[in-house]
């Protein structure tokens, strides 16, 4: 579960709560029971992302996003498994500006401006949706989406992406039946939600 939660105020992302694992995104490894606002962004954000895990990202003006806070798993995207950034990191490797982002436990998935979904991050349970259950320290596109996506949530361990048509896709962990596909086998590749 989250300890933290941040808001966006005038293109400026401000959090506060636990911050163990710089999750406040100032510098520091200091709870606040007040916002703090996150430092250095180049741009002002034009929308942020807060997670049920120990990491958040924001959009900074020009579709680029950043993350903070854990990143054992490769949550940045930027290509290392630094375990701890108190400052934004750039995710690198994109094909265009992101449209929409969300923050799972231990991975992050966008949507480019094309309509192409992209994951990184922990893989174990295929929640990255590449075919694999490897994990990505860079974003990796999302295999078998026949239509651009328009929304995207990602999950403790899978993920679900709406596409332009109206239909929902999902993949990952099926434990529970979270993918919605009538049965608890879990995929690495999307598949479309059942009886919508």
């Amino acid at each position: 579960a989250s300890v933290h939660a941040c808001g966006l105020a005038g293109g400026a992302v401000k959090c506060w709560g636990r911050n163990h694992l710089g999750q406040l995104g100032n510098g520091s490894l200091m709870n606040s029971v007040t916002p703090v606002e996150v430092s250095g962004l180049a741009q002002s954000a034009s929308f942020i992302v807060e997670t049920n895990g120990a990491h958040s990202c924001a959009v900074v003006g020009d579709g680029s996003p950043v993350c903070w806070g854990n990143n054992d798993y490769g949550m940045f995207g930027n290509g290392d498994t630094q375990n701890i950034a108190s400052l934004p990191q750039l995710t690198i490797g994109l094909p265009g500006p992101v449209v929409a982002l969300s923050a799972g436990s231990l991975h992050t998935c966008a949507i480019v401006e094309s309509g192409a979904v992209w994951c990184w991050g922990e893989g174990g349970a295929g929640q990255l949706g590449t075919g694999t259950s490897d994990d990505q320290f860079v974003p990796v596109e999302v295999v078998d989406v026949p239509a651009p996506a328009v929304a995207i949530a990602a999950g403790g361990l899978h993920t679900c992406a709406l596409t332009i048509d109206d239909t929902l896709y999902c993949w990952g962990n099926n434990s529970h039946g979270q993918l919605g596909t009538g049965n608890f086998d879990p995929t690495s590749k999307p598949v479309p939600v059942q009886g919508l």
